[in-house]
């Protein structure tokens, strides 16, 4: 079993004991090749937000109203940078919106 192998598993085995699940790593170690790799093989709908692009962070303003109605994996990729977006002072919002959603969902997190 290669390195990237044994990461998917390992993501695998922890979607089956929770819905969320971070990724946590320096910069450019390969968490979000790792979560588009997931999402690939991930049979059933999926959806990615990627926080560096405006339009996504723009979509999670509101967490709640963005992610209720979604279903399947869902991927929020650097997370961070909500918690230092200019409007915004703490991440508790955007948790407080996952953890009431039944989803399974991969957040791809770096420091």
């Amino acid at each position: 079993m290669i390195r990237g192998e044994q990461h998917l598993q390992s993501i695998r085995r922890g979607l089956e004991q929770f819905q969320v699940l971070a990724l946590l790593g320096l910069r450019q170690v390969g968490k979000t090749t790792l979560a588009r790799q997931f999402a690939a093989e991930w049979r059933g709908p999926h959806h990615h937000f990627d926080l560096e692009d405006p339009d996504d962070l723009a979509r999670l303003s509101d967490p709640s109203f963005a992610l209720r109605p979604l279903t399947g994996l869902v991927v929020l990729d650097h997370l961070y940078l909500l918690c230092h977006a200019p409007e915004q002072t703490t991440p508790w919002p955007l948790a407080q919106g996952i953890t009431a959603l039944p989803l399974q969902t991969l957040a791809s997190v770096v420091p």
